[in-house]
């Protein structure tokens, strides 16, 4: 608690020793969860601390966001997780399609993916993280009112992107693919990344060819098969 009380002091903000007491309680020793709800608290005491379940998983949060019907209560549900958006990201464009239903929800669910991804990508050349919360916003409510129905599947972690994500293979593939989106459909590479690729797997996955018109390569639908 001595931590907590030294950045109050030099923050200058008038917290009581309670309720430090109970911000230390609740982190179970995660330092930059107090921190976080120190700020959160300022002055107000401890009616301007939310709850804090650090049991919480993501698989709990995914559940909840699939289910939410509204916006506010879709972003509500990632306020106890201890994840950055760009890893929530992940999850969720893992596991939208494995409960979504139909096509068109589907494909509604990646464009708000993509928008999502665009305003991260802003919080890194910018370095301001205000983009944080839009894209939260679209990450989370987006997606969940993207759905019409929704079926029981297992979440899956987003293991295939992560470890392809760092090898050189990875990165041809993507580029390549990147490449003859972008001539065929007359587009930048990043907007084939972020607002075609999405939909060009979805309509592989769905035993569409689109083999022969984008001259993709085995290798190259492979990875559209099993992308997201």
């Amino acid at each position: 608690m001595s931590v907590l009380k030294r950045i109050s002091s030099s923050e200058g903000l008038e917290v009581s020793e309670e309720v430090l007491m109970e911000i230390a309680r609740r982190s179970l020793g995660d330092l930059r969860a107090a921190i976080n709800d120190l700020q959160a608290v300022g002055s107000t005491g401890l009616d301007g601390l939310g709850y804090r379940d650090r049991e919480e998983n993501i698989f709990q949060a995914l559940a909840r966001i699939i289910k939410s019907n509204s916006m506010q209560s879709a972003k509500a549900s990632t306020s106890g997780l201890d994840m950055t958006p760009d890893e929530l990201l992940t999850w969720i464009e893992e596991n939208s399609p494995r409960v979504m239903t139909d096509l068109r929800s589907i494909a509604e669910a990646y464009y708000y993916i993509s928008r999502a991804d665009q305003f991260l990508s802003r919080v890194t050349r910018r370095q301001y993280y205000g983009f944080w919360s839009y894209a939260l916003e679209l990450m989370t409510g987006g997606v969940a009112l993207s759905k019409k129905e929704i079926k029981f599947s297992k979440f899956q972690s987003p293991r295939y992107v992560k470890e392809m994500a760092s090898t050189a293979k990875f990165r041809r593939i993507r580029d390549s693919i990147a490449s003859k989106i972008s001539e065929k459909c007359h587009v930048s590479r990043r907007i084939a990344l972020s607002e075609y690729l999405p939909y060009l797997s979805l309509m592989i996955k769905h035993g569409k060819s689109l083999s022969e018109f984008f001259d993709f390569t085995e290798e190259e639908v492979e990875y559209l098969r099993k992308w997201g």
